[in-house]
């Protein structure tokens, strides 16, 4: 979907913004059309807010897609959100393309799988903020090995808790000139 929206429209996609640039909806919207949801994006008024009268209700249909069944989440929730910060590649709301990505999409992540306590609703634009003292907040907890990742390559990886919290923020990286052993 992130590939199919950056060939559309030659950046990666964003939160859907007002005119003035606040965020009023999440970049997981703004990619319906691209998971097969059409239909239910049209549904959106997107000159609103996430939760508006008109489209709060909405966030009881999120498509499976955006549903973890190992994670237990109240309903409208996600844990799958975008890394941002400094240089993440879908930090903002520049138009960040995979020209951008100098680092290489292969090493480079888009999104991440929080736990379950940093859940957010999944047409809310919020995602996980990083956090350059603790790269590693709000996706590590006891009860789970690791956590999965998808880089900007179109690839999912496993990301052991044990991996070395340097490793990992220069992958959150697009432009940071990181060298990124296997």
């Amino acid at each position: 979907a992130m590939h199919n929206y950056h060939d559309a429209y030659r950046h990666l996609p964003n939160d859907i913004s007002s005119s003035d640039g606040k965020p009023l909806l999440s970049w997981r919207v703004a990619i319906l059309p691209f998971i097969e949801a059409a239909p239910l994006y049209e549904q959106f008024h997107l000159d609103e807010p996430w939760d508006s009268p008109h489209n709060l209700p909405l966030a009881q249909e999120m498509p499976a897609i955006y549903l973890n069944p190992g994670v237990v989440t109240a309903p409208g929730m996600t844990v799958y959100q975008r890394p941002t910060g400094e240089n993440c590649i879908m930090s903002g709301t520049n138009e960040i393309g995979f020209r951008d990505v100098t680092d290489g999409t292969s090493n480079t992540i888009l999104a991440v799988e929080t736990v379950g306590e940093a859940a957010v609703p999944w047409t809310k634009p919020a995602d996980l903020e990083m956090n350059s003292d603790n790269p590693l907040a709000g996706l590590v907890e006891g009860t789970r090995q690791g956590f999965n990742a998808a880089f900007g390559d179109g690839a999912v990886r496993f990301i052991a808790n044990s991996i070395d919290p340097e490793v990992f923020q220069a992958m959150l990286t697009r432009d940071g000139g990181e060298v990124i052993r296997p």
